[in-house]
């Protein structure tokens, strides 16, 4: 890492050090308890069973909720964002895996980036670090919000100006005090495009009647913890070019012809369900009806007549129909570009694979967490 430039505040010369590492966006937030406005949808999510299979999120809430009993003596979080994007993602056999998933691990990738980060802020002003990618019961995208990096659109997924939803979050836990950023004040379109592509209606309603006027507002950030957004429209949060575009046509919120054809009685059930409630914001993905979660957290054997919609690992449909992440530019990090493997890998290939093929063309890939036994399963599960 180049040396720091020894005039900037501790802030700057970090945000400094996160972009030399690859991050195009960052900010701070305060270590501090989340309110319990904020952390009860996360508890009615998982009350429901919202959580599928992924019995592990009902585990350490305490510190899900208090990032300070991750590292004793936290004052301040960093956030940063790393984007993974490249065009040509949805190019050939790339298009059935979640773009997220075709280059490096990125728990091993940003792991070292953020490593050098906290040496320096070690050595320099001498605080305690922790870093998280993805790897603690952290909640990041709840503290993205807070440290102003980007807001939760209707998939749950965190937007930021720069790169869109194509990110990594990774934070930085410190016991350096710092100023905080400003918290994201940004919600999304409301053009209902991803309620629309999803073809198992994952992003849902909690199953309750609306709130009053006086409950209904909900912050971003408690959304976050789970998924949720706000529903108010803000289109001046995308690039000025694109603010007549989507004047123009948010209403229309038509499902690509490139979608599978299934996605057909999904969009017109999600337009009645936000046609009958149009100011119930939605507040929640439904892992249970999750592509992303059915293909790589769900284990063991699907019941009869799963389809999966031509996903053989995670989903970016969602992803691909938002208006945010419209020309976006390819990501800076080359690991978290295509492997080639992946681009010559047919599903016949797949079918054929022994544990040893598996273990090589996955070594050091996110893929690897779904064994070769689950990615040959969710072949099978593909009913194209």
């Amino acid at each position: 890492m180049k040396a720091m430039n020894s005039t900037l505040s501790p802030c700057d010369a970090i945000r400094d050090m996160l972009a030399a590492q690859g991050a195009v966006a960052s900010g701070i937030a305060e270590a501090a308890p989340i309110p319990d406005a904020d952390f009860a949808p996360f508890e009615a999510w998982l009350a429901d069973g919202c959580h599928a299979s992924m019995t592990y999120m009902e585990n350490y809430r305490d510190l899900r909720r208090d990032p300070r009993t991750l590292l004793p003596g936290a004052r301040s979080l960093i956030v940063a964002a790393f984007s993974y994007y490249h065009a040509d993602h949805t190019e050939g056999n790339l298009e059935r895996i979640a773009a997220y998933a075709h280059g490096d691990d990125y728990h091993e990738v940003l792991r070292a980036r953020l490593d050098n980060v906290a040496r320096a802020i070690r050595e320099t002003w001498g605080a305690e670090t922790r870093v998280c990618v993805d790897t603690a019961p952290l909640p990041e995208r709840y503290w993205a919000v807070r440290a102003g990096i980007g807001f939760i659109g209707r998939n749950g997924m965190l937007i930021t100006p720069a790169a869109g939803s194509y990110i990594f979050i990774a934070t930085i836990i410190t016991t350096l005090p710092l100023p905080p950023s400003a918290p994201s004040t940004a919600t999304c379109l409301s053009c209902n495009r991803c309620l629309q592509a999803c073809p198992t209606q994952a992003i849902t309603y909690p199953q309750k009647k609306a709130q009053s006027e006086s409950q209904a507002p909900q912050k971003a950030q408690s959304q976050a913890l789970q998924g949720e957004s706000q529903s108010q429209a803000q289109s001046e949060s995308l690039p000025p070019k694109l603010q007549e575009e989507h004047r123009a046509d948010a209403q229309r919120a038509e499902v690509p012809p490139s979608l599978p054809s299934q996605a057909a009685q999904a969009q017109s059930q999600a337009a009645q369900a936000q046609e009958a409630a149009p100011d119930r914001p939605i507040q929640r993905i439904d892992a249970r009806r999750c592509l992303s979660c059915l293909t790589i957290e769900h284990r063991g054997d699907f019941p009869p007549g799963t389809d999966l919609h031509g996903r053989l690992y995670g989903c970016d449909l969602c992803q691909r129909v938002c208006p945010h992440n419209r020309n976006l530019p390819d990501t800076t990090i080359s690991e978290f570009h295509p492997r080639p493997a992946l681009r010559t890998l047919t599903p016949a290939a797949i079918a054929a694979l022994t544990p040893a093929d598996f273990s090589t063309i996955f070594r050091h890939s996110a893929i690897k967490r779904t064994k070769l036994q689950g990615l040959q399963r969710n072949l099978q599960a593909i009913h194209d």
